[in-house]
């Protein structure tokens, strides 16, 4: 997250829409990142693809909301173990929120793909956003 807030991380596509967004990376992982991120507020100015442990990809979306910059990634969650963080449950989904220094993280899994947000926003705005504001 530090690299996209300081300008240093550069998207590899620079596009608006999350839905080019998942279809460049349709054959670049191996798991879908599927379109649980159409939150409506979130503004994605781009994606590059990243990996973990130099091995495992990963994508990473960059984006706002409300002028907080906002840095999402998605992956095979077989490949990363989730840190430990408050558990949280909205209807059906579950969450964990962590804190990373100074931002905040918000996981969670839809089926073999795992998610992060990570921002300065407080942990409930990022489960606003995660859940799409209607957690069904």
């Amino acid at each position: 997250h530090l690299p996209f807030i300081s300008g240093e991380a550069k998207p590899e596509i620079a596009t608006k829409s999350s839905t080019q967004i998942a279809a460049w990376f349709r054959d670049k992982l191996d798991v879908p990142i599927g379109n649980p991120f159409l939150f409506g507020a979130l503004q994605f100015m781009g994606a590059r693809l990243c990996w973990f442990k130099g091995k495992n990809p990963v994508a990473y979306l960059m984006g706002s909301w409300e002028g907080h910059p906002i840095s999402m990634f998605a992956f095979n969650k077989g490949h990363f173990r989730f840190p430990k963080g408050q558990k949280i449950q909205l209807l059906k989904n579950k969450y964990r929120v962590a804190n990373a220094g100074k931002f905040n993280a918000v996981l969670w899994e839809r089926g073999n793909t795992a998610y992060v947000l990570l921002s300065d926003l407080r942990p409930a705005a990022l489960l606003s956003l995660a859940s799409g504001g209607n957690d069904s």
